[in-house]
C-alpha cells in the first residue's frame, strides 16, 4: 500500500508544467504527514512544513491575503527560507483549521507564480512571528544531515524531538560533532542543506516547542 501511494506522489511531483496542490484525505494518524515529509526529503531539496493546528498564529497572516505570491512571500518570512520553484515542497497539515488557507489553494491553482523574493508588494510581517528555538551551529564546519551517505537524515520538517536528540552533524577540523535539539518540540524548518559550510551562530533549523 505504502508503495502505491508513494508512486503516486512521485507521479505528482513529476508534472511540473501541470501540477496542481494535492489535497491527501484520510483518518488521523494513519501516516500522511510522514509520507509527505518522505517525499520532501527524497524528491525536493527543502521543505516547508506548516501546522495550522500547532501553531494557530500563522493562520492570522492569511486573514489578509491568500493570493498565491502574497502567501509564498508570508512563508519565506515566517520561517526564513526560500522557496524555489520545482524545489521546495510546501505541507499544509491542519489545513482545516484555517478556512482562509484552504481558500488560498485556488489561487495557488489559477496563478500558478514563480516564488519570488520579497518585493515592496509583498505584505510585510510587522515583526518576527516565530516564537519558538531556533537552533544554530555552535562551530564552524560542514554540516551533515544524515548520519552517512545515502542514510535518512536525522530529522525532517515535521519531525518530532525530545531535548538531547540529534539533529545533525557539523565536522570541524575532522571533528564529527552531534548537533542535539535545546527543547521537546516540532521541527518547522531546515535551513540548510546536506554538505553545506556553516558560520558559528548560523541557524540550523527552527524548532515549534510543545
Amino acid at each position: 500500500m505504502k508503495r502505491k501511494i508513494t508512486d503516486r506522489l512521485v507521479k505528482w511531483r513529476n508534472t511540473a508544467a501541470s501540477r496542481l496542490p494535492l489535497l491527501l484525505y484520510g483518518a488521523r494518524q494513519v501516516g500522511k504527514t510522514y509520507v509527505m515529509q518522505e517525499l520532501g526529503a527524497d524528491y525536493f531539496k527543502n521543505t516547508v512544513y506548516v501546522n495550522f493546528e500547532a501553531d494557530r498564529k500563522i493562520g492570522d497572516f492569511f486573514e489578509n491575503e491568500i493570493h498565491a505570491e502574497a502567501v509564498l512571500g508570508i512563508l519565506e518570512r515566517y520561517y526564513h527560507t526560500r522557496i524555489i520553484p520545482d524545489e521546495t515542497l510546501i505541507i499544509f497539515d491542519e489545513i482545516q483549521m484555517c478556512e482562509r488557507a484552504l481558500a488560498s489553494l485556488k489561487y495557488f491553482a489559477e496563478e500558478a507564480p514563480e516564488p519570488s523574493e520579497l518585493t515592496p508588494e509583498t505584505p510585510e510581517l510587522t515583526e518576527s512571528p516565530f516564537t519558538g528555538v531556533e537552533q544554530k551551529s555552535p562551530l564552524v564546519g560542514t554540516v551533515y544531515l544524515a548520519p552517512q551517505s545515502g542514510a535518512e537524515p536525522f530529522v525532517k520538517a515535521g519531525s518530532k524531538v525530545k531535548a538531547g536528540d540529534v539533529l545533525c552533524i557539523v565536522e570541524s577540523m575532522k571533528m564529527f560533532n552531534n548537533i542535539e535539539s535545546e527543547t521537546d518540540g516540532t521541527v518547522q524548518a531546515v535551513l540548510v542543506d546536506n554538505g553545506q559550510i556553516v558560520e558559528f551562530g548560523q541557524p540550523l533549523f527552527r524548532i515549534q516547542p510543545v
